[in-house]
């Protein structure tokens, strides 16, 4: 009988091995809950300079538009014939997450239809919202207290794809 062959021995390696099962998940777990470092606004500078990409900072103007001279520290901006970039500094992670929501209800009402792909993923201290439809890409990512908002046409998600990984914000 198999119950026979169950001894002190057997219980044991049984216990090690699930321990070891659980370290693993616990070890996988903490490696991909690390947060993300925040950009700076030098950081997105050099990666727009980088990649040849024209820029504003459009922190006055945007302040102006929503009415948030308190909140809104920078807004830096980049827009060519092929992608729109934004970049915001908030004064708060909420701040950002406001933002974040008004962006992510923007893109649903203006840019979602069928067929799309939407890809919505959250860790530690970052929030990402990624939508693709037959027509257009749309990335939407709050790392603490920033928010990047881009889009494009989707044959050229890779461009938009590479500005975002150099920025830190794809892995």
């Amino acid at each position: 009988m198999v119950l026979e062959k169950f001894t002190l021995k057997n219980f044991i390696k049984l216990i090690v091995a699930f321990g070891i099962l659980v370290g693993i998940i616990v070890l996988l777990l903490y490696i991909t809950n690390q947060p993300k470092p925040p950009a700076t606004s030098e950081h997105i500078v050099k990666a727009l300079q980088d990649l040849n990409y024209n820029y504003e900072d459009l922190t006055e103007e945007y302040i102006e538009q929503w009415k948030c001279d308190e909140i809104l520290q920078k807004a830096i901006s980049a827009e060519s014939e092929n992608i729109r970039f934004d970049f915001f500094i908030f004064d708060s992670v909420s701040a950002a997450e406001e933002y974040r929501k008004s962006y992510r209800s923007h893109i649903y009402t203006n840019y979602y239809k069928r067929p799309s792909n939407e890809n919505k993923d959250h860790m530690s201290n970052w929030n990402q919202y990624i939508l693709e439809t037959d027509e257009m890409y749309v990335v939407c990512t709050r790392v603490d207290n920033t928010l990047l908002y881009a889009y494009c046409r989707v044959d050229h998600k890779a461009e938009l794809h590479n500005l975002v990984t150099k920025i830190g914000y794809f892995d």
